[in-house]
């Protein structure tokens, strides 16, 4: 049985394997236009399952990394390149 308590309006989501953990905050990889990729730091507002919703960081159709990240640095190959895989941020 599911229990709905509260709907948020224009929420990013992203998978929960695309939120590492870093020093002082959490961050993604986003893949750029040029099909490489770039740690970005995320707040994140709330977990609710095997998704979090992101506060700050990140705008919808942002593509974010959700396998592979240990292997990644700025400016390495994403998205189809090295067979990372990839997740369209979503309201």
């Amino acid at each position: 049985m599911a229990l709905t308590l509260a709907v948020q309006q224009d929420a990013i989501v992203v998978p929960r394997e695309a939120v590492q953990s870093g020093q002082r905050r959490g961050y993604v990889f986003v893949v750029r236009p040029d099909r490489t990729v770039e740690p970005r730091p995320v707040t994140v507002a709330r977990e609710a399952g095997q998704e979090i919703v992101i506060a700050q960081g990140l705008t919808p159709g942002d593509q974010v990394v959700t396998e592979g990240q240990a292997r990644l640095t700025r400016g390495a190959a994403g998205r189809t390149a090295g067979g990372i895989a990839g997740w369209d941020a979503a309201l």
